[in-house]
């Protein structure tokens, strides 16, 4: 449908780098626009920022635009599969972070808290060791079409540090997520040369050598020099995947190939130990929030000097679901805890 410009609502985008709006306005010009951009039933730019600004650019008035329901691709009324078909991966990123916009909104209010629950566990599983953030993030990714929170986070880096050439590639599937989220790793300049390969413009490659020349050389203002940069500064490009293995060995940790993956390839041995060690610090970050919760929880339950009675009398009828899901557990730990905390204050006054 058509949607007067000045009437689209554009919030804080997670996209800074807008790319060559020129060409962009040229080709509209020349061919019209190809693609409309994402709207909610209330205005706001979900996807099509470019299209946007070019269009606007030209004096048009209004814009070709599609209504994405985000409530419905909640509800599993639009199927992860049919949003996968009919979106680019960086709109399905904007779909996403829309997604958990709204999920934010549902789990602060009243409404449809009990079927988005339901939905997520039907999509996810049960996962109570997850922390809800992070099941959100998960529940949005597959919500928009993305097969894992992985290939999301793929195209995040993607939009975030890739060159505008390398963002459209992959939008039109002329490079795939996996390979375009390793070319990010790389200099802009280096993006667009490791795309155009042999047919990159003179300009380009020397505007590629200088800035990895500049990486080496404010690497080198910290740290001495090494059988990499070494090798950067006398070939003024990065070695090979099979090159770059080498040198990390015997550096005796990974470097940039220059393709933009990391060589050598860590062990499996390697990733558990990582994987490991990201899920003590995951589990010690969640066991210091719970700190901070049970000491804020604590200190509100001590100044509560009113007859329960009168509390419950005056509780909202929206929050009696909450309150019966959780108070038996909650009174059950509280009391664990107050049993624990006795011994524990025993104990160090004892020393």
């Amino acid at each position: 449908m058509k949607v007067t410009i000045n009437d689209i609502i554009v919030k804080d985008r997670y996209r800074k780098d807008k790319g060559d709006i020129e060409g962009l306005m040229n080709s509209i010009k020349d061919i019209g626009l190809l693609q409309p951009i994402g709207i909610t039933k209330d205005n706001i730019l979900v996807f099509g920022e470019r299209r946007l600004t070019a269009c606007f650019a030209l004096g048009w008035d209004e814009i070709d635009a599609r209504v994405v329901d985000v409530p419905s691709i909640i509800e599993g009324e639009f199927s992860e599969n049919e949003v996968r078909k009919a979106f680019t991966p960086t709109e399905r990123l904007a779909i996403a972070e829309a997604v958990e916009r709204e999920v934010g909104k549902r789990q602060g209010s009243r409404t449809d808290v009990i079927s988005f629950t339901d939905r997520k566990k039907e999509l996810l599983g049960v996962r109570p060791q997850v922390k809800d953030g992070e099941l959100t993030r998960d529940f949005a990714a597959k919500a928009a079409g993305f097969t894992s929170e992985k290939q999301r986070r793929r195209t995040e880096k993607i939009v975030k540090d890739g060159a505008p050439i390398l963002v459209e590639a992959v939008d039109k599937g002329d490079v795939a997520i996996t390979r375009a989220a390793d070319i990010a790793n790389l200099t802009k300049p280096e993006q667009i040369v490791s795309l155009a390969g042999e047919k990159a413009d003179r300009e380009v490659r020397e505007e590629a050598e200088a800035a990895l020349l500049h990486e080496v050389a404010q690497h080198k203002l910290y740290h001495p020099a090494n059988a990499y940069t070494d090798y950067i500064e006398k070939h003024k490009k990065r070695p090979d995947r099979e090159t770059a293995a080498g040198i990390g060995k015997l550096l005796g940790c990974q470097v940039k190939a220059d393709d933009g993956t990391m060589q050598p390839p860590k062990t499996k041995a390697q990733k558990a130990s990582e994987q490991e060690a990201r899920s003590l610090r995951k589990e010690e970050e969640a066991i210091r929030l719970q700190c901070r919760s049970v000491t804020s929880a604590v200190g509100y339950l001590a100044n509560c000097k009113s007859d329960p009675a009168e509390v419950i009398r005056m509780i909202d009828r929206w929050e009696t679901p909450a309150i019966i899901e959780n108070i038996e557990h909650a009174v059950e730990w509280l009391t664990r805890f107050a049993k624990e905390w006795r011994i524990h204050v025993q104990e160090n006054n004892a020393k």
